[in-house]
């Protein structure tokens, strides 16, 4: 027997393949719009904003000058004073780029470059005096103090600093914003100094890995905080490209060749492959996604989780700020262990884990600085109760990244980073008194971005328009398939019936 119009009859190949073509046309048509518009192919709009990024970032720069210095020589609370911002516009552009059809990848370095904005600085200029607490002193002490085979450097640094620094002796700087960012504050060591500052001279100089030092042929070394950041090439990067599977263009395949970075002390902190380099992040996205991206001048990830949606001139977004695990205590987070301050390269031992906010990244940048928010923003009351001067702020100074959900193109976002160093008053250096022991300011960074009026009506006019017509496609396939599989049917069930009329 057989069944008539009821729901034990099989569609017929014919209703299947209909059914089957209108479902899957949405995915059909969208790849192929992304692929066009948005996968990295030489010769397209997409590729040149990958090659250099279309807009400048701007950099801004603020200091904390140290107001009360005599107080905090005699154990006083140090008050800090927030001057600046100092802006430089900031491109970036790709180098030594490789492509890999096979395996759908490209290589590439990276490098940025900064240019003093005077009409955004205004009044201020680069040539202008700051006078943050003193960082190179205390960070030499630092070292010196957590190396059991540089144990001896105490008793020379008093004796050694005041010739080697000259100018720069003090727990107070009084030098240039230029000078202490990019040209340098110069360390001396002539051939004919005592053999305390020669002392000191060859421990900088041999000590590895410091990159913000440059060494002269005279003897001399400067230090500038930014430098290696300027005119400077990255890793290498491998990325994909999305043309075989658009879900993972701008997922990071490896850095240096490797699906992990070494400076860290686990493979937690280190692993950084299936994360994003920053430029290009993750498509597809939804209220429940969530970020890693990679920073190369942190040397980890930032994990990000969706805050809030928002909307940035007519383009609905998705506001990504870092999740609580970034800059999170291992009391609340055992997985950051990897992140506690471990042996700067092998040379020093490691010291007690951080509290919430704050980490040493001495294990990228070789110098035992420390890194959190601006102003202390989310930081342990610890930190934020010992200077006096900080307002930290949401609005001010959270990072985050607004993203266009569907294609992922950021559409603006801040990373805001301070840079901290440990200050301790010591017997074997005058110069820092009494001081406190404490986590001092000393700068912190503003680097923002927005999309201009070209590129956001490019993104509205033309790319979100094509999304839209093919999600109306979609529905008007599907559509067309359901009509197909009702008239498929109706006819299945007309010939049915003029069967059971006239049995053979």
């Amino acid at each position: 027997n057989r069944s008539i119009g009821g729901g034990g009859r099989k569609p017929s190949v014919g209703e299947t393949a209909n059914s089957g073509a209108a479902v899957n046309s949405e995915d059909s048509v969208r790849q192929s719009i992304h692929h066009k518009t948005l996968a990295l192919n030489n010769g397209t709009d997409a590729w040149e904003r990958f090659v250099k990024l279309p807009v400048p970032l701007y950099f801004g720069i603020y200091f904390f000058n140290l107001v009360n210095l005599e107080a905090v020589l005699q154990g006083e609370k140090p008050i800090v004073k927030e001057v600046g911002p100092w802006v430089y516009k900031e491109t970036r552009a790709k180098f030594n780029i490789e492509l890999d059809d096979e395996k759908d990848t490209v290589k590439y370095q990276q490098k940025q470059f900064f240019e003093f904005d005077a009409e955004a600085s205004k009044p201020l200029t680069e040539d202008d005096y700051v006078q943050p607490a003193n960082i190179i002193p205390q960070i030499v002490n630092t070292i010196a103090e957590r190396a059991p085979n540089l144990a001896w450097l105490n008793e020379v640094l008093e004796l050694g600093f005041p010739e080697v620094l000259r100018e720069n002796y003090g727990l107070r700087l009084n030098r240039t914003v230029n000078e202490i960012l990019f040209s340098g504050i110069t360390t001396h060591c002539p051939p004919n100094a005592t053999l305390a500052g020669l002392t000191i001279c060859s421990v900088l100089r041999h000590f590895p890995g410091i990159r913000s030092l440059a060494k002269y042929p005279n003897g001399d070394m400067n230090v500038g905080v930014l430098r290696f950041r300027n005119d400077s090439l990255s890793e290498t990067f491998e990325i994909y490209r999305g043309n075989k599977d658009f879900n993972k263009i701008g997922q990071i395949v490896s850095v240096n060749g490797q699906p992990s970075v070494t400076n860290w002390f686990g493979e937690a902190c280190n692993k950084v492959a299936g994360s994003y380099d920053e430029s290009l992040l993750q498509p597809f996205l939804t209220r429940d996604s969530f970020l890693n991206v990679y920073g190369s001048d942190l040397c980890t990830t930032t994990p990000m989780s969706v805050e809030s949606t928002t909307s940035f001139k007519g383009i609905d977004c998705l506001k990504f700020t870092p999740n609580e695990r970034f800059l999170g205590s291992v009391v609340d987070f055992p997985e950051n262990y990897c992140y506690c301050p471990g042996s700067i390269e092998k040379i020093t031992l490691g010291q007690s884990c951080m509290r919430t906010g704050a980490m040493e990244f001495a294990a990228c940048q070789a110098v035992p600085v420390v890194l959190t928010f601006p102003h202390f923003y989310k930081a342990s009351r610890y930190y934020q109760n010992a200077v006096d001067g900080l307002s930290p702020d949401s609005d001010t100074h959270q990072s985050y990244v607004s993203l266009e959900p569907t294609t992922g193109i950021p559409i603006n976002g801040a990373k805001r980073i301070q840079i901290n160093f440990q200050l301790k008053g010591t017997p074997a250096m005058k110069m820092t008194g009494k001081a406190r022991d404490l986590l001092m300011p000393f700068l912190w960074i503003d680097e923002k971005v927005e999309l201009g009026d070209d590129q956001l009506s490019m993104i509205k006019d033309t790319l979100l328009k094509m999304l839209k017509i093919a999600n109306i496609a979609q529905w008007v396939l599907i559509a067309i398939g359901i009509l197909m599989v009702l008239v498929g049917s109706i006819m299945s069930f007309i010939s049915a019936r003029r069967e059971h009329g006239h049995p053979d």
